[in-house]
């Protein structure tokens, strides 16, 4: 991997829908900027301001039809994320070296969801190398969040008892396996030695002190 001019950090949240990341993701982005720390972030996929988020959005939400073949569907998320990454996160984390941008799922995310379907994570790898280019890099941190799945449906159910629609792949057999995907992930060559395994089935205010002490060691000394 090249060595850029990206001077901040990177940090994902990653995990199955469900498992708290995204409660986590906003209370850990409160608590920077509370503690003085330059950060800015944003959640995939992105459909505040870029077209392609905008369409998975909507597949998910079955405003449009899906895509057949969930390979391609994959394909978008990682077009959606160089939009990203180009436009928001790499010239934010190329002013300074004690800037952090949080991600609300990354690209774990589509390497855990993409291999549902009978390609390896190194094909989802190389994918992101092929649509984003020799200047894309990889997070500093990956944050997972994990959750058994039985646990993880019982929120996701509660969730859509009030907007009544029900996401393409909260299903809970296919969340379990998106979770063994992540813990396979998270040993995998490119990612042990940045990724931390959160436990998430305990009291959230426990997972944030959790999070927090993975954070801690990486944050800038001065803020």
């Amino acid at each position: 991997m090249p060595e850029l001019d990206m001077k901040g950090k990177l940090i994902a949240f990653e995990g199955i829908d469900g498992s708290g990341k995204s409660t986590q993701f906003l209370r850990i982005f409160a608590w920077l900027k509370e503690q003085g720390y330059l950060t800015a972030g944003s959640l995939e996929p992105n459909d505040q301001s870029n077209p392609s988020g905008r369409l998975i959005r909507n597949m998910l939400s079955d405003d449009v039809p899906m895509i057949e073949n969930p390979v391609e569907f994959q394909r978008l998320y990682v077009i959606d994320r160089a939009q990203d990454f180009f436009c928001y996160i790499r010239p934010f984390l190329q002013e300074d070296s004690e800037r952090l941008y949080l991600m609300d799922r990354f690209c774990m995310s589509t390497i855990a969801y993409g291999m549902l379907y009978n390609q390896s994570a190194d094909y989802f790898i190389e994918l992101h190398k092929q649509v984003i280019g020799p200047l894309f890099v990889w997070p500093h941190l990956n944050i997972v969040v994990d959750m058994p799945a039985n646990k993880a449906m019982t929120r996701v159910e509660r969730r859509f008892k009030k907007i009544k629609k029900s996401d393409f792949f909260e299903q809970e057999q296919k969340l379990e396996k998106i979770r063994m995907n992540y813990l396979a992930l998270a040993k995998h060559d490119l990612f042990r030695d940045n990724t931390v395994v959160i436990n998430g089935d305990q009291l959230e205010s426990e997972v944030f002190e959790d999070i927090k002490r993975v954070l801690l060691p990486i944050l800038p000394v001065e803020n």
